[in-house]
């Protein structure tokens, strides 16, 4: 993973503000892949064969 992080200072006080996120190796039946985020983040996976990517 990569960012996530709680951005801070005086603009973000009022709320709950992230960065950007990527997530690595998300498997297919991991609850990242099969459920929205409500954030700026992105899923990353691996596949061997290009329509086993494309049946996901």
């Amino acid at each position: 993973m990569i960012g996530g992080g709680r951005l801070g200072g005086e603009a973000y006080d009022r709320g709950f503000f992230a960065e950007p996120t990527i997530f690595g190796r998300v498997a297919p039946d991991m609850r990242i892949a099969q459920e929205e985020i409500y954030r700026c983040a992105c899923a990353v996976a691996a596949f061997r064969q290009i329509r086993v990517a494309g049946a996901v």
